[in-house]
Parts: structure tokens; C-alpha cells; sequence
């Protein structure tokens, strides 16, 4: 049986970053999100007023296992008080898909039954909401226990691209329609203008300046819909200058843009992390929407990818039609909802009965 140590103090926490990145790259749940870079970076930030809760898992004295959990307050239509748990880099504006517990692959099943025992005896939360968990997360064959109600409550594609051998054989797998379009819309460009560069920032010393072009063409392509952008969102915006810059010095940084005429005219600010390359937040000047620009960009990098050898370019959650359109493959993510056995959280769980019932 494992035993459970849980992490309150920040102290603990910082701590058991030296161990952190050591069993992600064991786990099947090892992605760019899980990283203790991208973990503490948000916890730094959007951390004031919250809670950790992480429980720990050992076989004898082997760390075997860990779920990045925090408990947020909220109130349920404003009158309500709850005390919420979610994975830790999901629950505010900044978005994270593919979370799941992190552990050696053959404590999964246990480290979930771990986690379960620790939800039942623990009575200072009332609802768990555990976003965006991965697919064959050992979380989504979790069964009810005493005291707890589980509950999967939504499921959302992630299309993305797996690599063939060769550009023109990724090409050939497509519909015919999307074929030509990809290919007129690089011949148009060549021919509208003097000159077309794809690029991959390279340099350190580029970074500040690309990011602050970036952050422009997407307050420009969300304006251009009517929308303020996240970027207008102080901490976004905050962890974001943070987060790239400590994904740049790990090589996990894929910045990439179209200059037309040596002009940026569309960015993909993407990560890119055991060989596999998250599309993360996209920007372009509208006024060149007419030429395709976005998507030309998306066929540069995956021409790049192919090139390169990287196994995946990942579109992440949402079901755009033109992710649909691109990609030869699909995976899901889910939601798992988990109602404890306090008097708040029956009350939830009644009024989400009414809800449902209306």
C-alpha cells in the first residue's frame, strides 16, 4: 500500500520541484504542461488566495507519485460558498490541456486509488474539478467509493497532425479540396509579393522583441472580432513574458511567423517538448486574412516539423474547422467532476440535479 504525504507549504513545494521534471519524464502523462516550469510559473502568479493540496505518493521511500492539486473558493450563482479542487495550471485564464496524475507508469492504478482515499478522508474541499484530463488517464476508470460521486461531465477533441515521411506525403493524405488550397495559397503569396520568409526565432536576444510583435497581431485579430484578447489580461500576459522566456532557455520555445516584404505579418506562439510541437495562442493582421496568411504558416511549420523529424504538431482543445481540416488524427481530453460528501457539497449536487431535470 503507498503512503501519502500531502503538500500544503510553499516551502514543500519548491522542494519537491528538484524531484518534479525526474518522474514527469517517466510518466505516460509527461507533456509540456505537467512541467515544473510551467507548474510553478503559474502557481507564482495566479497562486495569492489559493491553497496547495498535493498529495504525494511513496513505496516505501521512492516517490512513485503526485497529483498538482489547489483549492480555490468560489460561490456557486453567487451565493453558494464552495471550496473547489483543481489541477494546478487550470482554473484561471491561462489554459492547460493534458493533465493527469504524474506517476510511474506501474503505480497508476494505485496512485489513483491513493488519490480517491485521500478525497474521501479529506473534508476541507466540497466539489473536485478535474479539467482537461488526458486521454487514458487512469482518473477516467475511476469507480464511486463511500462517500464520493464521480461523474464525467464533457469530452473535447484535440486534433493534430502525426508526422508521415515527407511533406508531399502528408499532402497526398488530404482532401483534394484542402490540398489545393494550401498549395494556392503559397503560390499567391510568392507571386503577390517580393518577398516570403518563414521563420523560426533562433536567438535570445530576439525574444523580448518577438513577443511584444506577437502579443500585437493577436490583439489585432481579436479586435478585429470584436474581442479584447487575453493579452489585455494583466497576469496572462504576465506569466506569458515569464513562461517564454524560461521555455526559450529549455528549448521548448517554438516561436514562428510569415514576413511578407520583411514585415511580420502572422505569429504561432507554440512550445515545443519531447519532440512534439503544442500550437498554443495564434496572431495575424486581418487586413492580410484575404491572402490565407494563417494558414500558409501552418503548412511552413509543418513542412519544418517534417523536415526536422519532430513526431507531432499538437492543435490542442477546440474544435476549429480548420484543425479539422489539417490534421490526420485525433485524441480527447475530458472533464471528471467529483462531489465529496459534505453538506455543501450535497446541496451541489442537488441543485445541479434541479439544473439537470429544467
Amino acid at each position: 500500500m503507498l503512503k501519502t504525504k500531502l503538500i500544503t507549504k510553499q516551502t514543500d513545494f519548491i522542494a519537491l520541484g528538484q524531484k518534479w521534471n525526474s518522474l514527469l519524464q517517466k510518466s505516460a502523462a509527461d507533456n509540456i504542461f505537467l512541467t515544473w516550469e510551467w507548474i510553478s510559473n503559474w502557481w507564482k502568479i495566479f497562486g495569492f488566495g489559493k491553497e496547495l493540496r498535493i498529495p504525494v505518493f511513496y513505496q516505501n521511500s521512492e516517490l512513485v507519485g503526485m497529483v498538482p492539486l489547489y483549492i480555490r473558493k468560489r460561490r456557486l450563482a453567487g451565493t453558494l460558498p464552495l471550496r473547489e479542487i483543481c489541477f494546478l495550471g487550470c482554473g484561471e485564464t491561462v489554459r492547460s490541456d493534458y493533465m493527469d496524475i504524474i506517476s510511474l507508469p506501474k503505480y497508476r492504478n494505485e496512485c489513483r486509488d491513493a488519490l480517491l482515499d485521500y478525497l474521501i478522508q479529506d473534508r476541507t474541499w466540497d466539489i473536485a474539478n478535474f479539467k482537461d484530463l488526458r486521454d487514458g488517464s487512469s482518473l477516467l476508470s475511476a469507480w464511486p467509493k463511500q462517500g464520493l460521486k464521480i461523474r464525467k461531465i464533457e469530452e473535447e477533441l484535440c486534433y493534430y497532425v502525426k508526422m508521415p515521411a515527407s511533406y508531399d506525403d502528408y499532402l497526398s493524405r488530404l482532401g483534394a479540396k484542402m490540398r489545393r488550397n494550401i498549395r494556392n495559397r503559397q503560390r499567391n503569396l510568392e507571386r503577390d509579393f517580393t518577398s516570403v520568409e518563414f521563420r523560426v526565432l533562433q536567438d535570445r536576444e530576439d525574444l523580448a522583441n518577438w513577443m511584444e510583435i506577437f502579443k500585437s497581431l493577436h490583439m489585432k485579430r481579436m479586435s478585429g472580432k470584436g474581442l479584447a484578447g487575453k493579452f489585455s489580461i494583466d497576469d496572462y500576459d504576465h506569466f506569458h513574458t515569464l513562461i517564454s522566456e524560461k521555455f526559450f532557455d529549455k528549448g521548448w520555445l517554438f516561436a514562428a511567423d510569415l514576413r511578407l516584404d520583411g514585415k511580420p505579418i502572422a505569429c504561432r506562439y507554440n512550445f515545443i517538448y519531447n519532440n512534439k510541437i503544442y500550437d498554443y495562442q495564434t496572431g495575424f493582421d486581418p487586413h492580410f486574412g484575404r491572402n490565407g496568411v494563417m494558414q500558409a504558416l501552418i503548412s511552413y511549420i509543418i513542412d519544418y516539423a517534417i523536415r526536422e523529424n519532430i513526431r507531432e504538431f499538437d492543435f490542442l482543445a477546440g474544435e476549429d474547422d480548420y484543425k479539422r481540416r489539417f490534421a490526420n488524427a485525433q485524441r480527447k481530453i475530458s472533464t471528471l467532476k467529483l462531489l465529496n460528501n459534505t453538506t455543501r457539497g450535497k446541496v451541489y449536487s442537488g441543485l445541479q440535479k434541479i439544473k439537470r431535470i429544467l
